[in-house]
């Protein structure tokens, strides 16, 4: 009888511990499905457009002057803060709360770019700072996106922050 009881608890014990395994399993699914993605900290132009077409709900910022921008267009359906503005380049100040107000929640996934990719880089940075989570550089910038012969827009007016 003793044996019975020691195999009857031993079944009952690896029951409980199967129960348990399969509702921690559950769990850590339904965890998984409810994370945002996280973006590569880099990105290529190609890798950027396959994620920009894929998932619209990642916004693709482009950093440039306006001048730029306007001259050489920039990818499609992009929003436009420049990080340095005027003719001797210096830190737009507005630059947090423009993004802001184009792009809102912290946690939006954004992909950041620029002409070669040293100011996205300056702009991730003052993100980071600012809360933003969900940051990519393209690492070679618009020249690189061009070269690829990517699509490109001349921005709507909506597109840009106002100064």
């Amino acid at each position: 009888m003793l044996r019975i009881t020691s195999r009857c608890l031993s079944n009952r014990v690896l029951h409980q511990h199967n129960k348990v395994s399969q509702h921690i399993t559950k769990v850590s699914v339904r965890m998984a499905s409810s994370e945002k993605s996280t973006l590569p900290k880099n990105v290529n132009v190609k890798e950027a457009f396959e994620i920009l077409k894929a998932n619209p709900s990642i916004k693709y910022l482009d950093v440039r002057t306006l001048e730029e921008v306007k001259a050489s267009g920039t990818a499609p359906g992009a929003k436009v803060v420049p990080i340095l503005e005027g003719p001797s380049m210096q830190p737009n100040l507005k630059f947090v709360n423009q993004v802001k107000s184009l792009i809102g929640d912290t946690s939006t996934p954004i992909i950041v770019g620029c002409k070669s990719g040293r100011r996205s880089q300056m702009a991730i940075q003052v993100m980071e700072e600012a809360g933003y989570t969900e940051l990519a550089n393209l690492n070679s910038g618009f020249d690189g996106w061009k070269a690829e012969g990517l699509p490109a827009e001349i921005a709507p007016i909506e597109a840009f922050s106002s100064l």
